[in-house]
C-alpha cells in the first residue's frame, strides 16, 4: 500500500541508482505486467556497490519514494558474476 493514498501515474516510475558512491542516475522502469518491472543499467565491474531507490508520481499529487526517505535512505546491492557455495551442510 502507498502511504498517503493515491496510485502511481503510469509511465512515471523510475529506478534511481548510484554506482560506487557516484551521483544518482535515473532509469525508467518498464512494466512486464503484474508486479514485475525492468530497468536497464550499464555494465558493472564485479564488486561494484549499487545504491538504489524507486520514485514515481502519484495520482493525488505527491511523489512516491521507496524506501521512505530516499535518496538519503536507499537499498544496496553488490555486482557479482557468480555465487559459489564454498561449504554446504544439511545438518544430518
Amino acid at each position: 500500500a502507498i502511504v498517503g493514498g493515491g496510485s502511481i501515474v503510469p509511465g512515471s516510475l523510475k529506478l534511481n541508482y548510484a554506482i560506487d558512491g557516484g551521483a544518482f542516475v535515473s532509469a525508467p522502469l518498464a512494466s512486464n505486467g503484474g508486479n514485475s518491472w525492468t530497468a536497464s543499467l550499464p555494465a558493472l565491474e564485479c564488486g561494484s556497490q549499487v545504491k538504489y531507490y524507486f520514485e514515481g508520481d502519484l495520482s493525488n499529487g505527491p511523489v512516491f519514494f521507496d524506501p521512505v526517505g530516499a535518496p538519503t535512505n536507499s537499498y544496496s546491492a553488490l555486482s557479482v558474476e557468480a555465487i559459489s557455495n564454498l561449504f554446504t551442510d544439511d545438518m544430518e
